[in-house]
């Protein structure tokens, strides 16, 4: 599926450990946050930048790891970035026409009922 979107290179993450394989990575796109900074940062290529959009579950350790984060020297060629989505509704009606006029398919993996939107997030 990953592939029929144009991706050339993936990773199956129930079948390998990104951050075991050896390989250096210019860009991490990090939205669960259910890894290690540190793990993160082992994978990064010198000037490579980690982008965090998801946190861990517990208020407090979201916390933790974004003052984690904050504390990597700023001097050092490595990057932490944080993404929080700003919704707004111009980007949403781009967003529609895009879909409508198939220039962009959303891949639908599983449907969930209204009851079950955490377990859909999660």
């Amino acid at each position: 599926m990953v592939r029929s979107l144009g991706a050339e290179n993936f990773i199956d993450y129930t079948q390998e450990d990104f951050t075991r394989n050896g390989r250096r990575y210019d860009l991490v796109l990090n939205n669960v946050g259910n890894r290690a900074l540190s793990e993160l940062r082992r994978v990064m290529a010198s000037q490579g930048r980690c982008v965090l959009a998801g946190a861990p579950k517990a208020i407090w350790a979201a916390f933790a790891r974004i003052l984690k984060a904050l504390a990597w020297p700023p001097f050092l060629p490595r990057k932490f970035i944080f993404f929080v989505a700003k919704l707004r509704k111009d980007d949403l009606a781009v967003l529609c026409q895009l879909i409508t006029t198939a220039k962009v398919t959303p891949v639908i993996d599983q449907c969930y009922p209204l009851s079950r939107t955490a377990d859909a997030i999660a």
